[in-house]
């Protein structure tokens, strides 16, 4: 009978391990092992047979005075992971999700992980049923559907969105191809809150760079006449999903919303296909209100601590 195994990062077969990746049911750029080195750079993992299913295991250490304990981690600018396979039947099996989830349990002293949406449910309902120690909660994802055409998805925007759009403001909306001008930019307009450190701000740099050199990111920008950027977003695309991973916008007095020009542009640009528009979603009530404004939906996932 085959088993699930335990396999530290320098034993994974990475072209195995994608091939998997790019067959799976639940296929996502976040489990890719390209993305996978640059988010949580020696990530292990959970294996099935020879590569029939796959599950990232993020970790790191609890602390550098206890090096021997280690924490499951999710990886900042990772949202979702937890096992892929092209076969539902593995997926849903509840006897490999209990050794996956005793596993976790058994092996790190802290916890704190995403499972993906198509597998949330069946994971919930085995810490449910079977009544294990774990807390979880639902974390809300907001994704839009984009093969109605633009007309058919632009009729369900919220009013205020509508009325922001039309408003008669003289722009232009471009590439930006310097990745460094878009991560300086991020820098200085992203919400006060938003507690990251300079090496958060590198592993941005290198997703948009790498994203970029395989043909599947694109920075966009929107600037005013005098050509200052005053909004800015980067959608990593793969598997006919485009994720808005980062976005910014240039606070003043105006009466504009700089960002929904942008988010309106790309679905204009990508509407009639059949991809979706990834928002990552937001447990903040105004982002997730400001998402919601254009259709998009919920497809929560599941996160374990």
């Amino acid at each position: 009978m085959k088993k699930i195994s335990f396999v530290s990062h320098s034993q994974i077969n990475k072209s195995k391990w994608d091939y998997c990746m790019n067959k799976s049911i639940n296929r996502s750029v976040y489990g890719i092992s390209w993305y996978l080195d640059i988010v949580s750079e020696n990530w292990d993992a959970l294996i099935y047979g020879d590569y029939e299913l796959i599950i990232p295991v993020t970790s790191k250490k609890y602390t550098c005075f206890f090096p021997f304990i280690k924490h499951l981690s999710q990886p900042l600018f990772c949202q979702q992971l937890g096992a892929f396979s092209s076969n539902e039947n593995l997926l849903t099996d509840s006897k490999l999700i209990m050794s996956i989830l005793s596993f976790f349990k058994k092996r790190y002293y802290n916890l704190g992980y995403s499972f993906n949406h198509h597998t949330s449910i069946v994971y919930k309902n085995c810490i449910i049923n079977n009544q294990l120690t774990f807390k979880y909660i639902d974390r809300i994802n907001l994704e839009l559907d984009l093969q109605l055409d633009y007309d058919k998805i632009f009729k369900e925007y919220h009013k205020n969105t509508k009325r922001n759009i039309n408003k008669n403001f003289s722009h232009k909306i471009k590439s930006i191809k310097n990745v460094s001008f878009f991560v300086n930019f991020l820098k200085k307009n992203l919400p006060k809150n938003v507690l990251l450190k300079t090496k958060d701000y590198k592993t941005i740099y290198n997703i948009i760079s790498i994203s970029i050199s395989k043909c599947c990111g694109k920075c966009l920008g929107l600037y005013n006449d005098k050509d200052e950027l005053l909004a800015g977003v980067f959608f990593l695309t793969l598997y006919d999903r485009h994720i808005l991973l980062f976005n910014a916008s240039f606070k003043d007095n105006s009466q504009y919303n700089y960002m929904a020009f942008l988010i309106d542009f790309f679905i204009k640009q990508h509407a009639f296909k059949n991809e979706f528009l990834d928002f990552e979603g937001s447990n903040i009530k105004g982002v997730k209100r400001f998402y919601k404004s254009f259709g998009a939906v919920e497809k929560n996932y599941l996160h374990i601590k």
